[in-house]
């Protein structure tokens, strides 16, 4: 429905044969694993409202290619996207303040296991690259930092295979 704020946890879990959703306006929140191994998910409309994904939301969407994230997004847990194992690109909001998790040796990022994301692009006016953002992500071989960025936290890009920083 049009006022739905929050999907809630594991809602739509596995749901194998869901293609495409086309999220409502009013949505703040979407939970723990609420679309996670859904494997033919290819598009995904996110509206503006939307300011937290929460970890493993979109883990296992293989059919993920490419994502825009929300321009009011601020909370982009720990592999909300972890192993999509086809996404290539993705859209990074100025707002992103929160997107990784500490186990004691090492960051786990939203993008943890996308192996084949190469192409990162951040939007106009971020000043900061949150922890751990693309930890993991060994298919970053380039990245453009903008002039903007004041601050690239802890472990923003471990584990990737950059080899360029403009």
């Amino acid at each position: 429905g049009s006022g739905l704020t929050t999907i809630s946890s594991y809602a739509f879990y596995s749901c194998k044969n869901l293609t495409e959703i086309n999220l409502p306006e009013a949505l703040t929140s979407i939970g723990q694993y609420a679309f996670s191994g859904c494997i033919n998910l290819g598009t995904i409309e996110f509206p503006e409202s939307l300011i937290e994904i929460s970890y493993g939301a979109f883990s296992g969407c293989d059919g993920l290619t490419s994502i825009k994230l929300p321009s009011n997004l601020q909370t982009l847990k720990y592999e909300a996207f972890g192993y999509c194992e086809n996404l290539q690109s993705v859209w990074i909001p100025k707002t992103i303040i929160d997107g990784s998790y500490f186990n004691g040796a090492h960051y786990i990022g939203p993008f943890d296991g996308c192996g084949k994301l190469k192409s990162v692009t951040f939007a106009d006016g971020i000043t900061n690259i949150p922890a751990g953002l693309f930890a993991g992500c060994t298919g970053i071989e380039s990245i453009e930092i903008p002039d903007t960025v004041t601050e690239i936290l802890v472990s923003a890009f471990a584990d990737s295979s950059i080899q360029s920083v403009k």
